[in-house]
């Protein structure tokens, strides 16, 4: 289910990109990449495994080590003077990376296989069923936090867009911190 609805929501970025800038093709690329590290990271269903068991460590070492290795590419990147089509495939490589490490972690530690995990529709269907609110509030609250960019880009330019959401990363951490605390 959650593939089916990270899916959509890729598809509504990648048309909403092509709208609002038919010529430019790099920023449909951009987009999409940057759709599909969220993408991955969404689909990291082991994640929610190990919080409900109390083993939040592993999540914090997989993001850890994707955010460590994340970084040290973008200073290289930043050293070579690479342009900004290296530091969105980095992004979406972040993803892929968190989801790697969790898995490996779940591989290592859980005493059931993954080629034991099994799709129920009857499951899925109840589970979105119960869980449209929380769906219909994240993605809403997710275009809260990014509709001021888009504003910006349009008023001002992507300069200052790049500015501001480092700006407004920066101030996320301010947000995450509690979560994780209360997840751990």
């Amino acid at each position: 289910i959650l593939g089916l609805i990270v899916g959509q929501g890729l598809r509504l970025s990648v048309a909403g990109i092509v709208v609002m800038r038919p010529d430019e093709v790099h920023s449909w690329i951009y987009v999409l990449l940057v759709g599909v590290g969220l993408g991955v990271r969404n689909l990291a269903t082991v994640d929610f495994w190990f919080q409900a068991r109390t083993q939040g460590k592993y999540v914090m070492l997989s993001r850890s080590t994707a955010v460590i290795a994340s970084a040290a590419t973008k200073l290289a990147l930043i050293a070579v003077g690479t342009g900004l089509a290296s530091f969105v495939a980095v992004y979406a490589m972040e993803g892929i990376l968190v989801t790697g490490c969790m898995l490996l972690w779940y591989v290592r530690t859980s005493e059931v296989p993954l080629r034991s995990w099994r799709y129920r529709r009857g499951v899925a269907r109840k589970v979105l069923g119960e869980s449209w609110p929380i769906i219909f509030t994240g993605f809403f609250w997710f275009a809260f936090m990014k509709v001021d960019q888009v504003m910006l880009g349009e008023m001002r330019g992507d300069a200052e867009v790049g500015i501001y959401a480092v700006a407004a990363r920066i101030s996320e951490i301010f947000h995450i911190l509690p979560n994780l605390v209360f997840t751990s």
